[in-house]
């Protein structure tokens, strides 16, 4: 269901969506499941993503304060443009994803494009703690914290690395 192309809001519609379908999937897709780390952050994010800023709760809005940009007033307030619905069939995600899009609010505050761009943190902590258990074998139990912290970071990162880049940052410790 994630792709990099997806975001945090996206994948929360969606599952609400399963959620309003299949009511046996809620404790394990609800936007307060045992897997989400942060809900409260997450939620925030959800509706500075979806232009819902006007109903972000105390706790919300402290969470997601740092990605404030600037305050806009009436006056300037961006329109957003609503799409003409196709009338041929889409499928159930596109649907859902173009209904959740349409019933933004405009808002009064400016975000950073960042929160678009996180993942949502379940999915990332899961991957990282799959590596780990993929890394961490008998063999490697006796390794210091830090040598096995290093280990998952490079793991982790890999996309960012190459064996020249760690055979140069060796040569110059």
């Amino acid at each position: 269901m994630w792709s990099p192309c997806s975001t945090s809001a996206d994948v929360r519609a969606l599952f609400d969506s399963i959620i309003e379908r299949f009511p046996t999937t809620k404790a394990k897709l609800n936007a307060t499941a045992t897997i989400v780390h942060f809900p409260t952050f997450e939620a925030a994010a959800v509706k500075v993503i979806n232009g819902e800023v006007g109903s972000l709760t105390a706790s919300e809005w402290k969470a997601i304060k740092r990605f404030e940009v600037e305050t806009a007033s009436a006056s300037s307030r961006r329109k957003r443009k609503r799409r003409d619905d196709d009338e041929k069939e889409e499928d159930f995600a596109t649907s859902v994803l173009r209904a959740k899009k349409a019933s933004g609010r405009q808002t009064s505050a400016y975000y950073s494009k960042l929160p678009e761009k996180l993942p949502p943190t379940s999915n990332r902590c899961e991957r990282l703690f799959s590596q780990a258990k993929l890394v961490l074998t008998p063999q490697r139990a006796s390794l210091l914290p830090v040598n096995f912290e290093m280990l998952m970071f490079l793991r982790a990162n890999r996309s960012y690395w190459d064996m020249g880049m760690v055979q140069d940052v060796y040569e110059q410790m």
